[in-house]
């Protein structure tokens, strides 16, 4: 009886419509509330009150997390999307993305004078001990980022890197403290291509549909530590504020070259995989993720991603002051 299942779940990946490239290819919608139904917010924020009166403001921590291999898909506002689509991106250089970086936190300086914040120079950014006790590192790194794949962590030329978790909160009061002013962390989660799915009787997937989509994706995040806030006595409720994006801030501009590279080798690791977890009992799933090769322009792919990072922030910044 388990072969015959077995043999029928295989049948069914070898008969399963796989991915195809598309053009204008939207992230998904993000949905909460009840049941999932209502429409998540562009913009989530909490706090708002530490944003109150608010007008020098110091950026020690800022960064940029590019997916460059394996990107999500879909999104989903919480612990993680399931979706990956199995890519390389190629053509994108460390130095190319230390320049879109490097004019993104220019682009977002600029977003905050226009608001009518005061942005601490960087280079005054040494006058908190704390700061400039931070070990000056690479201001480029591969970590865990959001909806599953790594990423490559970016950070402006100049800016120190910290590597506090627990204890940053600490670390951030004290340069608050020292520099006598609010302070800003910033990261934000780019990805390079993006999914859809056709559907039959509502639910039944027929085929997906892959393409060049860059995006900011939800989850990208402003904190803002109120100075003033933090002076309160007592229970302080509201000293830090946080802006974040609900919903995907996204392009479908073609940056260069997709290309589905899926192998026979890889559609026989799927096969694979859809017999190992029904074997193990772990849940059958159909595994059916073909790869994706984007070959970009790196000139393309530099103004495509400084614009739609500039679009983000200037949400995210939007959110904020409309609070001081």
């Amino acid at each position: 009886m388990r072969l015959v299942i077995l043999t029928s779940i295989i049948l069914a990946l070898s008969a399963c419509a796989g991915a195809k490239q598309a053009n204008d290819v939207a992230p998904t919608v993000e949905k909460g509330g009840l049941l999932g139904l209502s429409t998540v917010s562009d913009i989530e924020l909490k706090g708002k009150e530490a944003v109150k009166g608010e007008v020098n403001v110091a950026v020690p921590y800022f960064k940029v997390a590019f997916y460059t291999e394996q990107t999500p898909g879909g999104y989903t506002n919480g612990s993680g999307d399931k979706h990956i689509i199995h890519s390389t991106l190629v053509g994108v250089d460390s130095a190319l993305l230390q320049k879109v970086t490097d004019q993104a936190y220019a682009n977002f300086v600029s977003q905050l004078k226009q608001k009518g914040f005061n942005v601490l120079p960087t280079s005054a950014l040494n006058r908190s001990k704390t700061y400039s006790a931070i070990k000056q590192t690479n201001t480029q790194y591969k970590d865990e980022a959001l909806f599953g794949p790594d990423a490559i962590y970016v950070t402006p030329s100049g800016m120190r890197v910290s590597d506090a978790s627990i204890t940053r909160m600490i670390e951030t009061n004290k340069i608050m403290k020292e520099l006598n002013t609010s302070v800003m962390d910033v990261t934000l989660y780019v990805s390079y291509l993006s999914q859809s799915f056709n559907k039959a009787a509502g639910f039944v997937v027929t085929s997906i549909n892959v393409g060049q989509t860059t995006t900011v994706t939800p989850g990208s995040m402003m904190t803002f530590y109120g100075l003033e806030a933090s002076k309160c006595n007592g229970y302080c409720p509201n000293t830090v504020a946080y802006a974040t994006l609900g919903q995907p801030v996204f392009d479908t501009e073609k940056v260069g070259v997709l290309k589905n590279v899926t192998s026979s080798t890889d559609k026989a690791g799927d096969v694979a995989l859809t017999a190992l977890s029904w074997m193990t009992k772990s849940g059958t799933k159909i595994h059916n993720t073909d790869r994706f090769e984007l070959t970009a322009d790196p000139n393309k792919y530099a103004k495509v991603v400084t614009g739609v990072i500039s679009k983000a922030t200037d949400k995210l910044v939007s959110a904020l002051a409309a609070n001081r």
